[in-house]
């Protein structure tokens, strides 16, 4: 259920906005619901307009929680040894036997990211964690493919521990627990975005993290003033990942995994 309303129910996305409209459409064809159906879809035109701007989706995200910086210097990693980077999806393409993957941009960016740590930390064991989201749609776990990019990168075979059984980040955060174990401090490397939540949920677990989050191709503050009420794709986007990043927030509460007092710490 969660993977269906992940892929079409998230405010900013394609599916969310034709559904909307379809049920604005149907609210226009019966009489007395007619001038709902008007607010309505006025309503969600301004909504879609508002996130497709830099202002927009620069709001949301801020309202996540905390801007954490990445590490920068060995000293920033406060003695951590293990570097965990957590996938955010992939494509996987098929044909003939043969299976093709790629990583999506948010979880290129957190395999930069990982590569850039462990080359600072000089010898680091990196643990790329993510499996099969979506069975027979994605056809290999995330963290074969992010090892093949982290190789590409520099980072030594050996040197890689692979988390293929991870579907979500709840589920990422327990295998951490037991292949990293409590008091044992490791660098957390994910996007921005995920950042606040990944944090919450690995610290309601007891376990020691240090945020190093990945750039993003999003970045409004380098844009000039002018543009922040410019729509663009790349903002619509952004705050799409926003929007499904607070309902995994409340998920998360809702199921005991963590509580609002682990978010912003």
């Amino acid at each position: 259920m969660i993977e269906i309303v992940k892929v079409t129910l998230v405010p900013g996305s394609i599916s969310f906005l034709m559904t909307g409209v379809a049920v604005g459409a149907v609210l226009l064809f019966i009489p007395k619901l007619h001038r709902v159906g008007r607010w309505w879809l006025a309503a969600l035109a301004a909504a879609y307009v508002l996130m497709a701007t830099p202002l927009g989706a620069a709001v949301l995200q801020r309202g996540l929680g905390p801007v954490y910086p990445a590490v920068r210097t060995p000293a920033d990693a406060g003695g951590a040894r293990t570097i965990v980077v957590l996938g955010n999806g992939v494509i996987t393409y098929a044909e003939g036997g043969r299976v093709v993957g790629l990583p999506t941009r948010q979880t290129a960016w957190t395999v930069l990211e990982g590569a850039r740590v462990y080359h600072l930390l000089d010898g680091a064991t990196v643990i790329a964690s993510g499996g099969i989201v979506m069975p027979g749609i994605q056809l290999e776990p995330e963290a074969e493919i992010m090892a093949q990019e982290l190789e590409h990168l520099g980072v030594p075979r050996d040197h890689i521990v692979l988390d293929t059984l991870s579907v979500n980040t709840h589920e990422q955060s327990l295998r951490m627990e037991a292949l990293v174990g409590h008091g044992k401090r490791m660098v957390l490397v994910t996007t921005p975005i995920h950042m606040p939540r990944a944090v919450a949920l690995f610290r309601a677990r007891g376990l020691d993290v240090v945020p190093s989050p990945s750039a993003l191709a999003f970045r409004p503050h380098d844009l000039p003033k002018l543009l922040w009420l410019a729509p663009n794709p790349d903002s619509l986007w952004a705050s799409r990942l926003a929007m499904y990043e607070y309902m995994a927030l409340a998920h998360g509460w809702s199921r005991g995994w963590l509580s609002l007092a682990d978010i912003g710490q």
